[in-house]
């Protein structure tokens, strides 16, 4: 039986919501890729846009084009919009700006409540998995990993001993999350299908499953899903691997011959389209 100490208290989660709904909707926040900016000009309905910060930390807008808002408060970003509108556009701008939207960290596998969480200011393993509702019971906390894409859009694979944060309060181990990180919470013999699907998760791997039958299980592709663009991430004598799988070639053009047959622990992950 696992330790009751593996079940992290949803209390915990609900205070973090709270306060950080508190603390960072105030001037410390740093802005990330993927948050939502409502941006407005006092007496300039056109100008009044929301805008989705991109993975370089930019955002477009009129007449000024594109400028970096990424690492900036809301406020550093109105004050740098008034100095770029003020620039020969409109006479003593006053600008508003806010955010809608906080980019996301996900949360998978054997915990109670798998999903998206907003990443509202700093925020590490253990307290997003405390956010997804604790671990289940077939939870096997050794076998956790931190899903990230890095700038060059490649992707990493971070193994976590939640047990040794757990039980030893291992703070090297606790890492602090980025926008986008996937945690996954495994179970020995499993695979994970995760992003766009409509049931992401993990599976037992009770037979040799191939990649379409993977997404099946998962409920399969979302309406904005890019399927040519699905990746195994894959751990082999503790190296990283990355196979690219063009699952709409091999649906639309029946090309079954290239369906990859996964290996236990295999993770899966549709990406979203970028159109």
């Amino acid at each position: 039986m696992k330790s009751s100490r593996w079940k992290l208290p949803v209390l915990l989660a609900s205070a973090y919501l709270f306060f950080s709904s508190i603390a960072f909707a105030t001037q410390d926040y740093r802005i990330n890729p993927g948050d939502t900016l409502e941006i407005s000009v006092y007496g300039e309905e056109d100008l009044a846009k929301t805008l989705r910060v991109n993975a370089d930390g930019l955002v477009s807008f009129p007449l000024v084009g594109r400028f970096e808002v990424g690492g900036l408060t809301t406020f550093d970003v109105e004050d740098k919009l008034v100095l770029l509108l003020s620039d020969g556009y409109i006479v003593d701008p006053q600008v508003t700006v806010s955010i809608s939207h906080y980019s996301k960290i996900y949360v998978a596998g054997q915990v109670n409540t798998p999903g998206g969480y907003e990443l509202r200011g700093p925020l590490t393993v253990l307290e997003a998995v405390t956010l997804a509702g604790g671990l289940t019971e077939m939870a096997f906390p050794i076998n956790s990993k931190v899903l990230r894409t890095k700038e060059d859009n490649s992707k990493e694979i971070i193994k976590v001993d939640l047990k040794r944060i757990l039980e030893k309060d291992d703070q090297k181990e606790n890492i602090l999350l980025k926008p986008n990180d996937i945690i996954i919470v495994g179970e020995q013999g499993q695979i994970f299908v995760t992003g766009e699907v409509n049931e992401p998760g993990s599976f037992d791997f009770k037979k040799p499953y191939t990649v379409l039958q993977a997404i099946s299980l998962a409920g399969g592709l979302t309406k904005i899903a890019a399927p040519n663009r699905t990746t195994i991430l894959r751990s082999v004598d503790s190296q990283n691997q990355s196979l690219e799988v063009r699952v709409g070639d091999i649906t639309r053009k029946k090309q079954m011959a290239n369906d990859v047959e996964l290996l236990p622990n295999d993770i899966v992950i549709v990406p979203e389209s970028i159109f």
